[in-house]
C-alpha cells in the first residue's frame, strides 16, 4: 500500500467515530471484517490463532485510533484490539447480519462505482 493510498485509508478509518477509544477501535474493526474474520486473530497469535500484529492493517487501525485520540498511548490502543478481538467471537452473528463488511461490500462493488475502495490500489487513481 503507498502512502497516500495508506493516508486515505487511515483518515477514513478515523472518522468511523466511538465515544472512547474501545469504541473507536470496535468501530474501525467492523468496517475492515466481520466478526467471524476476527475470531480467527489475537494480538499476538496466542492459542493457535493467527497474530494481528504481523498483519499490514494493524499500523493502519493503530493510526486511526491514535488520530482520532492525540494522547493515547500504543499500549491503550493495543489493549484495546486485544479485547476486540478476544469478544469477537462471542459477538458473532449480531454485526454479521447488519450486512457485509467493507472487504465484502468492495468485492462484489460493480466497476462503474465512484466510491474508492479501502483495498484496492485503484482507488488513488481517481
Amino acid at each position: 500500500m503507498d502512502r497516500s493510498h495508506r493516508k486515505k485509508v487511515v483518515n477514513y478509518l478515523s472518522l468511523q467515530g466511538g465515544k472512547s477509544p474501545g469504541e473507536s477501535v470496535r468501530c474501525i474493526m467492523r468496517e475492515i471484517g466481520t466478526n467471524a474474520l476476527w475470531a480467527n486473530y489475537s494480538l499476538k497469535g496466542r492459542q493457535g490463532k493467527r497474530k494481528f500484529q504481523d498483519l499490514a492493517i494493524y499500523p493502519v487501525v493503530v493510526q486511526a485510533c491514535s488520530k482520532s485520540y492525540p494522547k493515547i498511548t500504543l499500549k491503550t490502543v493495543e489493549t484495546c484490539i486485544a479485547d476486540t478481538l478476544r469478544y469477537a467471537p462471542h459477538r458473532g452473528t449480531r454485526v454479521d447480519e447488519a450486512g457485509p463488511s467493507m472487504a465484502e461490500s468492495n468485492v462484489a462493488a460493480t466497476e462503474g462505482s465512484r466510491s474508492p475502495s479501502l483495498f484496492s490500489e485503484s482507488a488513488d487513481s481517481e
